[in-house]
């Protein structure tokens, strides 16, 4: 059925684009967009008719180009391009063009439109660029250490499997991720949505039209009743949840943005609209409000941030409105075809698909580590490599590809093949931490030691200690314990460095120092699964770091606890640690965080001028553990602020308990190890 496509009489067609230059069709369609429609439906013996297809439209070209800078400059860290994200939804909205206007000229011109041509043409545009890509990401990964983390494989695999989209809405790898700790494939989540809706919006509009009785008009009212529920939705899902998660990345609060861009491709063949542009006033309406529409789209992408609260409250339906107009100016004379049709940028366009697909690695790659440069010169560079390698892959291997035309069966299976093929590897080859960091889990002479105390009698119980320096201060308390208790010997392994937060390596600024930033810190999380199943303990405890009551760049921001944004943030850091450490242990015990009087490093001032020591801070990191760890199975909490306040001997901040406000003395580790290994060894016989 697929295969014969789905007919119906067709209307006499408008020309698609009014005033649009008409030698030649779109040889480079962005992201595998139209390029053709299949045969003319024809009568037994007869000799194939003409292919119907669209013009070329240098100016998509541009659009294409400079959508793809706003979203590298963002990429690069950019302040400029602050709110360049959103060259993503300016993208989904000219893919959403193409994609409605190949099918209704098909189904204009044929009078039928063929499924599976219309998804096999996309196939050959899209997947063995993509596929490519994640192949050279699995290798950089393994020959440069490009993208370690624990969620590699997964990710991976849920890129290849175009579902990345929902991984990432699930699985709290926020959106602001990909300037913090960012997975090697974080791109390409926009094409999981863009090939979802490459399947289901052809499916839609044979069953719009239908339940229209063929009425196209009627079927652009229903598409645009959907953009509208989608953006609808969208807002709701922010509202509830935040900008991040389901919001950002799900299918259908980002498909309105792709469905603007359907209806407008209905609006170009109404004749009323074309009798309104075609008019004096429709004449200067959109050749000159163009330019300013294109202005205001710079705009959004300039003053926009990931946390805006208003970002699915209106800005993405006003990106996807404005970059409508300047899709719809483009096909007629005027400034903005002028301007976005030149030569550069047009040039640009066409390399854009590959570019985007190979700029995350290549920018991973060259990271301000491996090249010591200011931000905008770290650009240029990441931005020359990327065009180069963009032109190598375009001219050297996708231009080649499509000029063999493959039946569709050795289509299917060579496409098969080499998913399979790019997946098994990604399985199989080890995974590589970061540079200058090793997975080797010593057997106590160095760094993540298995057995930091150990028992002198029979064990009754094993503890791994998570944290930073004050996770490291209780190990003396421990073995206090074990000389103290012969009959209730605890072994415990720590997984623990210095000023490492929880939320992840740094940079973070604490009391006037920056800390987070070295190997120990680096290769906490990717050691971290291997420690946890090397130590085979029968409870996990989890100790806060005082580096999380710090401040970190997210969102081009410096923020801190009680800030939504970083809030949100560390939230879902948190609840990663949280799954990590559950998938590795049944019995996780996380403790609260006591209050801190750090003192500055920087040798300026008391106590008293280090924002760290802020209580709010304190209280608002012990709110997000129990809304990450509460109702969680197999993870649950200790008191240990309350613990820390009923302290005697000056309290918990008394010299005798803990000398520099933060780690504990060796006093405080035997008072706490008393009160905390009898509840360990309760939770784990319940």
């Amino acid at each position: 059925m697929l295969d014969r496509g789905w007919q119906e009489e067709p209307p006499a067609p408008p020309p698609l684009y009014q005033g649009a230059p008409q030698p030649g069709y779109d040889d480079h369609p962005e992201e595998g967009e139209v390029e053709e429609a299949p045969r003319r439906t024809r009568a037994r013996g007869t000799r194939p008719a003409p292919r119907p297809g669209l013009p070329y439209v240098a100016g998509f070209d541009g659009v294409r180009a400079v959508a793809l800078l706003a979203v590298l400059a963002f990429h690069s860290g950019l302040e400029i391009a602050r709110g360049g994200f959103l060259g993503i939804s300016s993208f989904f909205t000219l893919s959403g063009f193409l994609l409605g206007a190949s099918v209704l000229a098909e189904w204009g011109e044929t009078g039928r439109l063929s499924l599976a041509g219309l998804w096999e043409r996309r196939a050959r545009r899209i997947l063995p660029l993509f596929v490519f890509t994640v192949g050279l990401i699995v290798a950089l990964q393994v020959t440069l250490r490009v993208g370690a983390g624990p969620g590699y494989r997964g990710d991976v695999l849920a890129a290849l499997g175009q579902v990345l989209n929902w991984r990432f809405a699930f699985t709290g790898d926020g959106f602001a991720s990909v300037l913090t700790d960012p997975s090697p494939v974080q791109h390409l989540w926009p094409l999981s949505i863009l090939i979802q809706l490459i399947v289901v919006v052809p499916l839609l509009f044979v069953g719009i039209t239908l339940v229209t009785r063929k009425r196209w008009r009627g079927a652009g009212v229903l598409f645009a009743v959907a953009a509208g529920a989608s953006f609808y939705l969208a807002d709701r899902t922010a509202r509830a949840s935040g900008n991040d998660g389901l919001a950002y990345y799900s299918t259908y609060t980002r498909a309105g943005e792709l469905l603007v861009g359907v209806v407008l491709a209905y609006l170009v063949l109404s004749p009323r609209l074309r009798g309104l542009i075609e008019s004096r006033q429709g004449v200067a309406a959109v050749r000159f409000g163009a330019p300013l529409a294109l202005v205001a789209l710079v705009g959004l992408w300039n003053t926009t941030s990931l946390y805006s609260t208003n970002l699915f409250g209106g800005v993405t339906l006003a990106n996807a409105l404005l970059t409508a107009w300047v899709l719809l100016a483009v096909t007629t004379p005027g400034p903005a075809t002028d301007v976005l049709g030149s030569l550069p940028l047009r040039t640009l366009g066409k390399l854009s698909f590959a570019a985007y697909l190979l700029h995350w690695p290549i920018f991973l790659a060259i990271d301000d580590k491996r090249l010591d440069l200011p931000g905008p010169a770290l650009f240029a560079v990441r931005l020359v490599v990327t065009l180069a390698a963009a032109a190598a892959l375009t001219y050297g291997l996708e231009r080649p590809l499509r000029s063999i035309r493959l039946p569709r069966p050795q289509l299917v299976l060579g496409l098969g093949v080499s998913i399979v093929v790019v997946a098994v590897a990604a399985l199989v080859l080890p995974e590589q931490p970061p540079s200058g960091v090793s997975l080797a889990i010593d057997d106590g002479s160095g760094p993540g030691d298995l057995d930091v105390v150990v028992p002198s009698g029979d064990e009754s119980l094993s503890v791994a200690l998570v944290g930073g320096s004050l996770a490291d201060s209780m190990t003396s308390g421990f073995e206090t314990w074990n000389q103290q208790n012969r009959r209730e010997q605890v072994r415990v392994a720590t997984h623990v460095a210095t000023d490492c937060p929880l939320g992840g390596a740094g940079p973070v600024h604490l009391a006037g120092a920056t800390v987070g930033e070295d190997t120990d810190c680096t290769g906490f999380t990717p050691r971290l699964p291997r420690l946890l199943d090397a130590a085979d303990a029968d409870v996990v405890v989890v100790v806060p770091s005082v580096a999380d009551l710090g401040e970190r760049e997210i969102d081009r921001e410096w923020r801190h606890l009680g800030d939504p944004g970083y809030d949100a943030w560390l939230k879902e850091r948190l609840a990663d640690l949280d799954a990590t450490l559950r998938s590795h242990s049944s019995h996780v015990i996380w403790a609260t965080s006591p209050h801190v009087r750090l003192e500055p490093r920087d040798g300026e001032g008391d106590w008293t001028n280090v924002d760290a020591n802020d209580p709010a801070r304190v209280d608002r990191l012990n709110e997000l553990i129990h809304e990450v760890v509460g109702g969680q199975d197999g993870s649950t909490i200790i008191d240990l602020d309350a613990w820390a306040h009923r302290l005697p001997r000056g309290g918990e901040f008394g010299a005798d308990n803990r000398a520099d406000g933060a780690e504990l003395t060796a006093a405080g580790a035997d008072a706490v190890a008393a009160w905390l290994v009898p509840q360990l060894a309760d939770a784990v016989d319940r």
